[in-house]
């Protein structure tokens, strides 16, 4: 099995070797046309027999926390 790899601390609880299939995360800012990319990425999948679970996570642990600081940032510079 190919070995594993990630960034950070990795699935608390998960035992890597039980994992099947692929994960696809599709991140960006707001309005750039997240959800219908992964409408379309899900549908095209689909209809090529594939199984696809969308699990409506709006943001990944590691992205929210600089998403967070970044917003901050940006109100912050847009109040002065």
């Amino acid at each position: 099995m190919a070995r594993f790899s990630y960034f950070g601390e990795g699935l608390p609880e998960i035992e890597l070797d039980e994992l099947k299939g692929t994960l696809i995360v599709l991140e960006g800012t707001d309005g750039v046309g997240r959800s219908t990319h992964i409408g379309l990425l899900k549908q095209w999948l689909e209809n090529h027999g594939h199984a696809v679970l969308d699990t409506g996570m709006t943001r990944s642990a590691l992205a929210g926390k600089r998403l967070k600081q970044a917003r901050k940032v940006i109100r912050w510079a847009a109040s002065r």
